[in-house]
């Protein structure tokens, strides 16, 4: 079968292109990385953990924000009686339903005869309560203050009054919270703390206190160490670790039988870097120095978070094959680090287009941070040659 000349003159005139470059579609592209990095090619020095977790209390957990691997436990995992940090939860509840800025005061809220029945109930009961009377102004802020900073039980049931209409419409409003922000491990049993059947693991405790790092106006009124309310004057924060080891917010509480509890926040720097740091002590004994001990844990726990380097600048992650020049590399753009738990596990994946081209993209990525990398190709990837794309165009007309 004999070739039409023509098919030969066209096939011999796109050569000719291809030589002068002239017309045609540069060769801009290179093959998929033929060495893309891999977890095995990383090997940091990760070292381990050593956290001092504090005696004399039935169970102990933390957690830094945002940072791998950086939560923990120690002792009892299931619920305890988690005394008046319910009120940390009620605080949540209820500036979800009636929100309260940093800094305002909120509804003003007159007292009637049901509000002293509450201040009756807490005297008997032994619990901290808040002096009021019958036509008693106060406003929304003043009765959260004396909830967080005195404990006073009467002030969360004058609040779960006012903002769920019964303290039942409080209980049910608590659980709707909770499930909506899939907060587990915490049962709820009253406002005030009072009960022992308000329990949590400390696990669940932790996640609280995360819901409370974004409500600026509990985490203002928690970190509050004094304030001046209506018939007492000036009241203290009964959370004598405010103020130790960075904490900034939390809630304490007591219960006779089943010993006293601390959840609070804690804000740290790590080398120019803001570290978020959570802790939870729940039956913690007689004798324990509550704030202390909460302040050891914080101590402890930010001793063990630090800068990690995976890779230094320059650092090849991936190469691509080019088949008219040498491979072309991916490099680190500057240091790969980041604030690491000593002793997690470092993983890397390299986010490399399946074909690289001079105006693609390409990331480095550490752990399950959705922090990122730019890489680059140092140099720029080099057209063919003429003498390439003469050989190109032979065997194209060889294939005639």
């Amino acid at each position: 079968m004999k070739r039409d000349p023509r098919i030969a003159v066209a096939a011999l005139a796109a050569a000719v292109i291809a030589i002068a470059g002239v017309g045609g579609t540069a060769v801009a592209s290179a093959a998929p990385p033929t060495a893309p990095l891999s977890v095995a090619d990383v090997h940091p020095e990760v070292g381990a953990a050593e956290v001092d977790w504090p005696v004399g209390v039935a169970a102990a957990a933390f957690r830094v924000e945002g940072v791998d691997g950086a939560v923990g436990s120690a002792g009892e995992a299931g619920p305890l009686p988690m005394a008046s940090i319910a009120k940390l939860l009620f605080g949540l509840v209820l500036l979800d339903a009636q929100p309260l800025a940093a800094g305002e005061q909120g509804a003003s809220i007159t007292l009637d005869d049901s509000d002293v029945a509450h201040l009756v109930d807490g005297v008997r009961d032994g619990a901290s309560v808040l002096p009021v009377a019958v036509g008693d102004v106060l406003t929304q802020r003043q009765l959260l203050e004396a909830a967080m900073l005195m404990s006073a039980s009467n002030a969360a049931m004058t609040l779960a009054d006012w903002a769920f209409g019964s303290h039942d419409g409080y209980l049910a409003a608590a659980e709707r919270y909770l499930a909506e922000r899939g907060i587990e491990g915490i049962q709820v049993a009253d406002a005030s703390g009072l009960s022992d059947r308000g329990v949590a693991t400390p696990a669940g405790l932790l996640q609280l206190m995360g819901a409370a790092d974004r409500e600026p106006a509990l985490l203002e009124i928690t970190g509050t160490a004094t304030t001046t309310l209506p018939r007492v004057g000036q009241v203290r924060n009964t959370n004598e670790a405010l103020g130790r080891a960075g904490i900034d917010s939390g809630k304490t509480g007591n219960l006779h039988a089943h010993g006293r509890t601390v959840l609070a926040g804690a804000t740290r720097t790590v080398d120019g870097a803001p570290v978020r740091i959570h802790v939870a002590l729940l039956g913690i004994q007689p004798g324990v120095d509550r704030g202390a001990a909460a302040a050891a844990l914080v101590d402890s726990v930010v001793a063990n978070v630090h800068w990690l380097t995976v890779l230094p600048a320059g650092a090849a992650v991936a190469q691509y094959d080019v088949p008219w020049d040498d491979p072309v590399a991916l490099t680190t753009t500057s240091p790969i680090r980041f604030l690491h738990w000593r002793g997690a596990p470092v993983t890397v994946t390299v986010d490399a287009p399946p074909e690289w081209r001079p105006e693609g993209a390409a990331a480095l990525r550490v752990g399950s941070s959705a922090t990122s990398w730019a890489l680059e190709a140092p140099g720029q990837l080099r057209e063919p040659s003429p003498s390439w794309r003469l050989q190109q165009a032979a065997g194209a007309l060889l294939a005639l």
